[in-house]
């Protein structure tokens, strides 16, 4: 309740967010996928490649799912998942654009830009992960976030970094 009440994104960030997720009246299920790894590798903060993601996301695609949103803050990442990832995975990923500051190597982010537009774009992808009905993710404000904005995505989310998560036959299960 506390986060309805007070979490108010400015418009131009709730356009930005349907700009790039849009949700319509579709009963299929979106799928957003944060891959968060400029600042991690140290202490407690595991890197994970997208290919940690791929059995999850080729389980959405099985179970009839249309779209994967892609939030991530780095461009290796997305590099990746271009050379890397099956046509049918690539046709469905949605993310901001080429646009957005992503670092090619160790920066994180917030020091390469000012701090506006990289908290602006960290917000777009908060909002449109929240307005999914599933989530892959690792540790992350970010994620969370997501989740505080839409606590369904608290049972229907799989935190790579959990040893407990949801094994992929389950989450193909939720999905459809």
């Amino acid at each position: 309740e506390i986060v309805k009440k007070y979490f108010i994104f400015h418009p131009f960030l709730v356009e930005r967010a349907h700009q790039v997720n849009p949700v319509g009246s579709t009963s299929t299920p979106r799928l957003p996928v944060h891959l968060r790894n400029s600042d991690k590798g140290g202490m407690h903060r595991t890197k994970f490649p997208p290919n940690k993601f791929r059995d999850y996301m080729l389980a959405f695609a099985r179970a009839g799912g249309e779209h994967i949103y892609i939030a991530s803050d780095t461009s290796r990442t997305l590099e990746y998942i271009t050379e890397h990832f099956s046509p049918i995975l690539k046709n469905m990923i949605r993310t901001q654009g080429d646009f957005v500051v992503r670092p090619a190597w160790k920066w994180p982010a917030h020091m390469l830009e000012k701090h506006h537009r990289v908290n602006s774009e960290a917000l777009v992808d908060a909002f449109a992960m929240s307005k999914c009905q599933l989530l892959l993710h690792g540790n992350s404000a970010i994620s969370e976030a997501a989740i505080y904005m839409n606590l369904d995505l608290h049972r229907q989310s799989v935190n790579y970094e959990d040893p407990d998560r949801m094994g992929i036959q389950e989450f193909e299960v939720l999905a459809k």
